[in-house]
Order: C-alpha cells, then structure tokens, then sequence
C-alpha cells in the first residue's frame, strides 16, 4: 500500500495542525492542561463521514474559496445540456432534498471528461437520476438537479463552521469511485478485489472491490488502520447511528405484500448500511469496537470518550439523496454541539467531511495520482 495511506492520514494529519491553531473554545469550556501546545493538545480524534456532496455544491459561494468561477455574482462555467441542446451554469438550489447523480466509477471519469469537468449533465440525464425512489422526486422526466448549489440560508451551520474553524477546499476524495472504495480507504488505505480473501498477495487494486456476503463474510485480506492503533494502546470506536443494518438480501430487506414478496432498498432500514462500514470485513475487528450513536453520548458524558472515534450516520442523517440536507446538518450539529458542551472539548479535533461527490457540479480537476484517483472534490470542515 505503501503512500495510499497518505491520501485520509496526510489530510487528516494537516488539517489536525490547522484546526489546533485555530478552533475556538466553547463559552464555559475547559482549558488545555498545562504544558501542552500545538498538536499535543489534541487528545481525541473525531471524523464524521457524511454521504454524496461535492464542495461545490456546499460552499462553491463561500466567500474567499476556491468556489464556482463568477464574475459578477455570475456563474463564468456551464454544462452542455444534451437533452435541451444549450449550455447550463450552475444555479442556487434551496430545496432540501436532492436527486444527485451517478456516483459510480465510470461517472466520475465521465462528468471529469478529461478534466473538462463538463459531463454531469450528460449523465444524469443518461442515467435517469431524477428518480430515487422518493415520491417527492421520482420524476425520470424531470430536469436534474446535479448543477444545483446551496448557500449560506440553506446550510448555514455548516457555513458557520466555515467561518469560525477551518474549511478545506482542496480536499479530495481519495478514490474516484462510489461508497464502499472511499470507505475502505478510510479504514485501511486501500480499495481492491481478493482472488483469495485470506491472502493479500492475491489483493489488486481496485474502484469495484468485492463487497461482504453471507457466503464470505470477511473478504478484506488486507490491514486495517485500527490494527496499529490496538497494538499502541490507542482506544478507537466505531459509532453507528441507530446501530448497523441487517446484510442486503437478507429476511430484513423483504417486505410481503398482495401481490408478493417486495425487496427493499437500503433507505428503508434504520441502521448504517454495511457499504458504508466495511471494517467488520477485516478479520481482526473486534465487534465490541462497533457502538451506537446513543452510547457515543453516553461516552462523551462520562468522559470515556476513545482517542479516536468515527461516526458513520444512517440513511436519513447521511445527507445522502434523496435525504434532508437539513436532517443531516442537524445530525452533525448534534454531535459537535455534544462536544462543545463536555470535558473534551478543550482536547478535541472534529473532522467532518463527505465521502463522495454524489454525481453534483465540481469544477476542480481531480489530480492523478494512480489507477483509483483521486476522485472529485468533497468539502472538508
């Protein structure tokens, strides 16, 4: 794996000495224990993965980013639009729920377009998008909405976040693909396919790595970042909102009905779908790591808080579309403001960002750095 790990951890690592140097204390909070400076203050870890949100789609206004070319409070780029034969800008979108777009790999290579950064119309109107199985949206007629931004008004705890913290505006996906490869690059670095899931010289890089299954729960060959952290003493926990869902296609995910058996999708489900929580696909995880988002609460109130902690959200706080944009900026609201008003505050990195682009509007080129990306840009807060 060798550099890969420096894709989340060097991103993670510099924003860590940005965030020390310049997060605020809450009113009323503690001070740093003497003796510590810089970094060192910093005694826990926390990172919020949210789902499919590309910068610009979030702060391509943000005052002084590297935002959506304008000249003149107006939009300098556009996109061909196959469908009504004409160029489009992006446009502020104050709905708050969204259609999105393809997010696979080959729509990412598509809407780069060779580093155009023109074809996410093109694909969403290939794709059909504009249907997501919410009664709301699900138009396939109906224009995409992938060109839509959202201000200050829409998001603006986000915003303020922004304003008061840091905001990462050239933060990058590390893969350019969908869920599962980001995620796994969060754990472990890597994102590949496993001829022999018990060994790793049978690994190969991939942007469509072999998923968990009944028939071969653990497939995941490789190292994960939590092994070097146990083996140091660090205490980490995974923190699932409403717990973990029951695997795709299992009893769970069927619903009877007069006319037969339905499947359902991972949206109708309360629990972290297991796409976006690979680690219990490495063998060496124990399951007493994997924790509710109620005991992330309790922990933080009784001081037991991990030295680092990831909070992976469901589908209705996962922001991912069709869901509330404003249910998930409540959801991570919820957890920094727990923070702010408990004892670790004072020692306390919060990083909150966005697995993937969701098929939205970017206009940065993603740099090339190998087969599987980087992907396009995410904010990073």
């Amino acid at each position: 794996m060798g550099a890969r790990y420096g894709r989340w951890a060097g991103l993670v690592c510099a924003a860590a000495l940005l965030a020390a140097a310049q997060a605020r204390a809450a009113p009323g909070a503690r001070h740093a224990p003497p003796g510590l400076a810089g970094i060192h203050k910093i005694r826990h870890v926390i990172l919020v993965l949210q789902e499919n949100r590309s910068f610009d789609a979030y702060f391509g206004t943000y005052p002084g980013a590297d935002g959506i070319p304008t000249a003149g409070g107006r939009p300098m780029v556009c996109v061909p639009d196959p469908r009504a034969h004409r160029c489009t800008p992006p446009y502020p979108d104050h709905h708050d729920m969204n259609a999105g777009g393809s997010h696979l790999a080959w729509s990412a290579t598509a809407d780069v377009n060779g580093g155009r950064m023109n074809g996410f119309l093109r694909v969403a109107e290939r794709t059909g998008r504009g249907c997501l199985g919410s009664a709301a949206i699900c138009d396939p007629g109906a224009a995409p909405d992938v060109l839509g931004y959202h201000t200050g008004s829409d998001i603006p705890n986000y915003w303020a976040y922004a304003r008061h913290f840091v905001l990462q505006d050239h933060l990058f996906a590390p893969v350019a693909s969908e869920s599962l490869p980001v995620h796994l690059y969060l754990f472990s670095g890597w994102s590949a396919r496993c001829h022999n899931p018990r060994d790793v010289s049978t690994c190969r890089s991939s942007l469509d790595p072999v998923t968990q299954s009944v028939a071969n729960p653990k497939p995941y060959a490789w190292t994960d970042i939590t092994v070097p952290l146990s083996r140091r003493g660090v205490s980490w926990a995974v923190y699932l909102d409403h717990g973990a869902q029951p695997r795709l296609g299992s009893p769970a995910f069927t619903r009877r009905t007069a006319s037969g058996p339905v499947r359902l999708g991972i949206g109708s489900l309360p629990g972290v779908p297991r796409l976006w929580n690979p680690l219990p696909g490495f063998s060496d995880v124990p399951d007493a790591h994997m924790r509710t988002m109620r005991r992330f609460y309790a922990d933080l109130r009784a001081g037991r808080l991990p030295k680092v902690s990831w909070l992976l959200p469901d589908d209705r706080d996962s922001e991912h579309p069709p869901a509330l944009v404003s249910w998930g900026q409540s959801h991570v609201t919820r957890i920094v403001n727990a923070v702010m008003q408990s004892r670790a505050w004072h020692s306390t990195a919060i990083f909150v960002t966005w697995d993937d682009w969701g098929g939205f509007y970017g206009h940065a080129v993603p740099p090339r750095v190998d087969a599987l990306g980087y992907g396009l840009r995410v904010p990073g807060l």
